[in-house]
């Protein structure tokens, strides 16, 4: 009896899947125009969101010299908006670095890459708070965790040079008033200005699924150089130790 009691309801529920009507096949069109909308509009996301955590960083950042003591809240601040941004340009640098590779390399690039390749003629980059030279996120998370930057990634970028000449500067705070107003009206706003074209320009792409596709398979190849070079002090996040969340 108490199988029949079991078996009677799971038959009526049988019967009742049995009678719906199967969902209707999408054509391969159908499906990808669902998928690049979908991406089109999710990519839109993460890169407003990438412009006001750019725009935070700049908010928080101190006009005068910068204190431990006195501006922690300050440094706390930025950093917290820093990883916002860095976690936003990764969902989407796939996507996005095919497509607009000068912008990729001016917020993206690292900094042994653009003293090595961007920079012409080993001229280096003596300011870290302008908007020349050595720019965007790294040059930003440089900045603000440069008390904290392990040992193994001070050796490792100790040893950049190009020509002959060694090009390494050791990070450091904004220890004057017009270094910390550079670091916020020109380091932080060329990174603002980036990300905001970024954002202008993204809204006009006719998104291709095949580029976007190669895209990923590079962001996928990049995250195991990430892994590669993590034991030799030049993964990507060296200076906040977050490549593992890059990841």
């Amino acid at each position: 009896m108490r199988k029949a009691l079991f078996i009677l309801p799971l038959l009526s529920i049988l019967v009742a899947c049995s009678s719906e009507e199967p969902a209707p096949v999408k054509a391969d069109s159908a499906y990808r125009t669902e998928i690049t909308t979908g991406m089109q509009t999710s990519i839109q996301a993460e890169i407003d969101a990438l412009v006001v955590s750019a725009t935070a960083i700049q908010a928080a950042a101190p006009e005068g010299p910068w204190s431990v003591a006195n501006d922690a809240k300050a440094i706390a601040d930025m950093k917290a908006a820093y990883l916002k941004a860095r976690i936003a340009y990764e969902r989407i640098e796939g996507a996005v670095a095919p497509l607009f590779g000068d912008l990729d390399t001016s917020m993206d690039q690292r900094y042994d890459a653009f003293l090595q390749n961007e920079i012409p003629n080993a001229e280096g980059d003596a300011n870290l708070f302008d908007d020349k030279g050595v720019t965007g996120m790294h040059a930003i998370e440089r900045v603000l965790w440069a008390q904290e930057i392990p040992p193994s990634v001070i050796a490792y970028e100790k040893e950049i040079s190009k020509d002959g000449k060694n090009l390494y500067v050791a990070a450091r705070f904004p220890l004057t008033a017009p270094e910390a107003l550079e670091f916020k009206t020109k380091l932080c706003q060329k990174f603002i200005d980036d990300a905001k074209s970024l954002q202008k320009q993204w809204k006009s792409v006719a998104l291709d699924i095949d580029a976007a596709y190669v895209g990923l398979g590079d962001l996928m190849a990049e995250q195991a150089e990430k892994v590669d070079k993590a034991a030799t002090g030049a993964e990507e996040s060296r200076y906040s130790q977050k490549t593992m969340a890059d990841l």
